[in-house]
């Protein structure tokens, strides 16, 4: 049997979901996984109920294994926000503050007198991010937390601390080395005995290469149809930054926990989902997303890692936690959690009939269009279909609706909307990153773009 699927409804859950939940999300499953490709796991709880558990597609393809609820998957960069909680942890104990300069524990990076504990967690250090260029050291491929910390120092910082945010793993392993410094401990040990509790001990670990770990799956590449073996690296690689493991009961029942203030305080909580730095609509608290569905705030994390994708939040103001783990590299992990949010909230994201564009759609929507940020996007056609492209990039395949929506194919959550003169010429698109706004403009530019290697 190539499709294993597990529905857990209690009682209570009967009330807390629909058939029409169930249709929805079944359908959602269903048009991302294939019976005979890696696979995907949707967990969603109301409350401390679990009303919807499906698991589709295959553990292991080679072997034909079927993917079952409770695997283990890697969940890469959830990670960080077990790394957070346990530094925000620590603090409480009175071991550091968020405030103390990294060269207090690390005294290795140039400049970590400047650093803070917050910056890091904020990822607004200036920290540059190497973690695919870190070596593997040994027979093993296993890298030290003082192998990684000797690679990391010779950077050069990206931007003074605290001006800006630009996301770095590097930033999350030397928080591990951190916790290690105050602990004497592993960074994982100290990460998991300081925020999972023991009831969940066996759902959240260390993904340990050599350990045999019962129901880990396989990690692969599905591109087009075609799966292939991924390439795995040492969890000791990315270590604090996407070192962990879970199945995903467990790490809905912890994500609901760190929501419901009983990993770290509810104050302590709230300082973790408040955007960092001085931009209040930031994009990160501490090892916190700060997402939006359909109006609700809806903190949490995604991860990517070789062969794994994965992602988990919560929506406090309707006590509903989620959480999708895949191993496809190339499973939509963060967009269809807001699809499934968007699903729980009774507002389904609905994506309009694509239809061809007409020359003339072809020439007013062709351009180059600039945010206000510096963002630059390229719209051509090329064979009659639509294009867009950020600097030197591959070209990404555009969709358009009959009113001259566009959107990402096959990603369909995030689109532009074009935004026209008196005269009909198209002089703006807004665009929709998570599918609702507030958008970002980019207005029409007379000068061509410049290759800047940014992705789509």
């Amino acid at each position: 049997m190539a499709i294993i699927a597990a529905f857990v409804v209690s009682a209570s859950a009967a009330e807390a979901t629909t058939p029409t939940h169930v249709r929805q999300l079944d359908a959602l499953l269903g048009a991302t996984t294939r019976p005979d490709g890696p696979g995907a796991e949707i967990l969603i709880m109301r409350g401390d109920t679990v009303v919807y558990d499906q698991a589709r597609g295959l553990a292991n393809v080679e072997l034909g294994v079927p993917l079952e609820p409770r695997a283990m998957f890697r969940i890469a960069s959830i990670t960080k926000t077990f790394t957070a909680a346990a530094i925000v942890k620590l603090e409480q104990d009175g071991r550091l503050s968020l405030e103390d300069p990294l060269s207090k524990y690390v005294p290795e990076i140039p400049g970590g007198d400047k650093i803070t504990l917050k910056t890091l967690l904020e990822h607004r250090s200036g920290i540059a991010d190497i973690v695919h260029q870190l070596p593997a050291v040994g027979a093993d491929g296993v890298l030290s937390t003082a192998e990684a910390v000797a690679a990391i120092a010779p950077l050069a910082p990206k931007f003074a601390p605290g001006a800006r945010f630009a996301y770095s793993n590097s930033g999350y392993i030397l928080l591990g080395a951190v916790i290690e410094k105050v602990t004497g401990k592993s960074w994982h040990d100290a990460v998991l005995s300081l925020t999972v509790p023991a009831d969940l001990a066996t759902g959240v670990v260390y993904g340990d290469a050599r350990r045999l770990i019962p129901k880990r799956v396989n990690g692969y590449i599905d591109d087009h149809g075609v799966a292939t073996n991924a390439s795995a690296i040492d969890s000791s690689i990315p270590a604090a930054a996407g070192g962990l493991i879970a199945n995903a009961p467990a790490l809905g029942r912890w994500m609901r926990a760190l929501c419901q203030g009983r990993i770290v305080s509810a104050q302590d909580f709230a300082r973790m989902r408040a955007p960092g730095g001085p931009d209040t609509t930031g994009p990160y608290g501490l090892g916190l997303y700060l997402w939006k569905a359909r109006g609700q705030d809806l903190p949490g994390h995604s991860g990517q890692i070789d062969g794994f994708t994965s992602a988990a939040a919560c929506l406090p103001d309707s006590d509903v936690t989620i959480v999708i783990l895949a191993n496809n590299e190339n499973f939509d992990a963060r967009g269809n959690l807001l699809r499934t949010a968007a699903i729980m909230l009774d507002e389904p994201y609905v994506v309009p009939p694509a239809v061809t564009p007409t020359p003339a759609d072809i020439e007013a929507l062709s351009g180059t269009f600039v945010s206000p940020t510096g963002d630059v996007r390229t719209i051509f056609a090329k064979d009659g279909r639509l294009y867009s492209q950020r600097g030197a990039r591959d070209p990404a395949p555009m969709q358009m609706s009959a009113t001259r929506v566009l959107r990402f194919d096959p990603d369909a959550l995030a689109y532009f909307i074009p935004q026209q003169d008196r005269e009909g010429r198209v002089t703006a698109l807004d665009f929709y990153r998570d599918g609702e706004g507030p958008p970002a403009r980019y207005a029409r530019s007379t000068t061509p773009a410049e290759p800047d290697g940014a992705a789509r």
